[in-house]
């Protein structure tokens, strides 16, 4: 899923970075200089959660929207306190074409530091798709804009 999901925001015009998970993300994060435009995350991974992953995120680089994604029934995600009003959720299993409009309209929608975005939670449940995060320096109107995406899909 991964690498599915890097080389279809490549193709679209991103650019990808990959992260394993969590820490991973965080760690590219503090190395990467440039501006990070969007996390791209699971809901439910093991070790840190994906709203956790953000809520950490966002204290350092609250410019950042995020893009939350999971498999689980919608029962689920309520439950981890995900679904709020103004968050970027995409459902799995999605299509190339979901996903790279999903990630465009979550640019577009400026949600960077939205309280109800990256609410504490914590996930027992493993998931096969760790965190993305972008960065965009082109206008948020272009359909492909340049974007650097961290992935740890």
């Amino acid at each position: 899923m991964r690498g599915l999901t890097r080389r279809v925001l490549a193709r679209a015009g991103y650019y990808v970075l990959v992260a394993r998970d969590a820490d991973d993300a965080l760690m590219t994060s503090a190395t990467f200089e440039g501006p990070i435009d969007l996390l791209l995350t699971d809901v439910i991974m093991p070790g840190v959660s994906g709203p956790r992953l953000a809520e950490t995120l966002l204290a350092l680089r609250p410019e950042t929207d995020v893009l939350f994604m999971s498999g689980y029934n919608e029962d689920t995600i309520i439950r981890q306190g995900v679904l709020r009003q103004g968050v970027a959720y995409l459902q799995k299993p999605f299509t190339p074409e979901a996903l790279t409009q999903r990630v465009r309209a979550a640019l577009d929608a400026g949600l960077a530091g939205c309280d109800d975005q990256a609410p504490a939670a914590t996930a027992s449940a493993a998931s096969d798709v760790p965190p993305v995060m972008a960065s965009s320096s082109a206008s948020a109107s272009a359909a492909t804009a340049p974007i650097t995406v961290t992935t740890g899909l």
